[in-house]
């Protein structure tokens, strides 16, 4: 299977208001193929699964203010 079979598979589950959310951002902020890949992995996450996304990047940030300059 090739990356662009996974990508096809992936957004091809979504529902048709998720993925057309996820095409509005590509087309405005512009997304490489692996950036275009996780935005379509968040598309298909519950509001619980999102919830917890976000506290992970929380902690992400949290570590990278951390670091000494």
């Amino acid at each position: 299977m090739t990356f662009k079979d996974l990508m096809g598979d992936v957004v091809a589950q979504l529902p048709e208001e998720r993925r057309r959310a996820m095409a509005a951002v590509v087309e405005e902020f512009g997304a490489g193929e692996e950036f275009h890949f996780l935005l379509a992995l968040l598309a298909g996450t519950t509001q619980r699964e999102r919830q917890l996304i976000r506290l992970f990047l929380r902690e992400l940030d949290r570590l990278d203010q951390a670091k000494p300059d």
